[in-house]
């Protein structure tokens, strides 16, 4: 960093910098989950002559990856609302939008990407250890069938990441139950407002099991309570639903959690 950088309002290399000391924050506790998920595959070895996660279809190690970058989200500027830790986190020489960028990219892009090499080797390494140990092996964990299905799994981690970084944003005790708790009132009003949509539309009716055109049916007493959608409405509500899943949602939380950020430094700058 040089006086031409400090004098940027925006810096890639201060930016850098944050990514750096957030990685090193990090890796104590990437390190010991990753050696926990080493140690109760190679017991599993041991004991069955099996790798446990890398059974079946091994997708578990896809639920911990995707989990445990949540919950990484969930915390990411738990500094920053800490009574402690917020004087440095105020004094450090970026700005509120650096700050958030930085959380941003770490979490939602480098997280994931890292995280999946990660996996595959440890994933292939088990693999080899249960061919030592008499096991099938073969059977190693890869992040999707083809691109299309990995960016759609990673398209749908970054929005929970970046809900969970909004509330990281937000909340000063326990971000990460809170940010849950926001997420499932957000699923219970927009569940509300498509049965809204479709109460509007045509009132639902009972209809045998194995009808045909129907939709969001759901079993009540050996039938189906369903609504008989034509086909351009079904396009159109999955239409409205995408927009705000994948829309709406993802900048609402970058906007928010970036306004956040913002207004805890000035308020602490003030104090």
């Amino acid at each position: 960093m040089n006086t031409t950088t400090l004098k940027k309002k925006f810096s890639f290399e201060r930016v850098e910098l944050l990514l750096k000391n957030r990685a090193l924050d990090d890796l104590p506790s990437l390190l010991i989950g990753v050696g926990i998920l080493f140690g109760v595959n190679l017991l599993s070895i041991i004991g069955t002559g099996y790798a446990l996660f890398n059974r079946g279809n091994n997708q578990i190690w896809t639920v911990f990856l995707l989990g445990a970058g949540i919950v990484l989200s969930g915390y990411a500027f738990r500094e920053m609302h800490d009574e402690k830790a917020g004087l440095d986190w105020v004094l450090l020489p970026a700005t509120s939008l650096e700050k958030y960028v930085a959380a941003l990219v770490e979490y939602v892009v480098l997280y994931p990407l890292v995280g999946a090499l990660v996996v595959m080797g440890l994933s292939g390494l088990l693999s080899a250890l249960e061919l030592v140990a008499g096991g099938p092996g073969g059977r190693i964990w890869t992040p999707g069938a083809d691109f299309g299905s990995v960016m759609s799994i990673w398209g749908n981690y970054a929005i929970f990441s970046l809900w969970f970084l909004a509330g990281s944003a937000t909340f000063r005790r326990k971000p990460l139950l809170k940010s849950a708790g926001s997420l499932l009132v957000y699923v219970l009003v927009m569940t509300g407002f498509v049965f809204s949509i479709l109460l509007a539309h045509r009132v639902p009716r009972s209809v045998a099991f194995g009808s045909s055109g129907y939709s969001f049916m759901w079993n009540g007493a050996g039938r189906y309570m369903a609504w008989p959608l034509s086909g351009g409405a079904v396009a159109a509500l999955n239409i409205i639903l995408n927009v705000l899943l994948y829309g709406i949602v993802p900048i609402f939380c970058i906007g928010f959690g970036y306004l956040r950020v913002a207004e805890k430094e000035v308020r602490d700058e003030v104090q």
